[in-house]
């Protein structure tokens, strides 16, 4: 009976220091998706732009855009655009319309490049904030 509560504390020294390293390996991979994936900028020096301009911009969506329902309003979308200019994704402010919300990002996905937004002249994740009428 000795030799058992001998070991249960060395097992239970074991046990903790092998969950202690399986957290840091999660939190180190958890803390780079954080800074790589999901920190964009709300204000930047210089704002994303759309090579062909901003009324290319709602052109491109409104051709894009597959949605026969019968709303009829106004929509602010929020893109997130990349430090390559590619729009990673899409909030759709205020709309409650799930099928028009998936037909929005849809389209929204095909737009092509854009110019990134700029941080002290370094190209950095952003976010532009786009008004749109249907």
């Amino acid at each position: 009976m000795n030799k058992i509560l001998l070991a249960l504390p060395v097992f239970a020294i074991l046990l903790f220091a092998n969950v202690q390293k399986c957290q840091a390996e999660n939190n180190d991979m958890f803390n780079k998706e954080i800074v790589a994936d999901t920190v964009y900028y709300q204000m930047v020096d210089e704002s994303p732009s759309y090579p062909a301009g901003p009324d290319a911009v709602i052109q491109t969506i409104k051709d894009n855009l597959e949605y026969s329902g019968d709303y009829k309003g106004r929509v602010i979308m929020q893109l997130k655009i990349t430090s390559d200019g590619v729009v990673r994704d899409v909030d759709l402010l205020r709309l409650t319309n799930e099928p028009l919300r998936q037909a929005l990002k849809k389209a929204c996905k095909k737009l092509g490049k854009f110019n990134p937004g700029k941080q002290g002249g370094v190209p950095v994740n952003a976010m532009l904030m786009v008004p749109f009428a249907i």
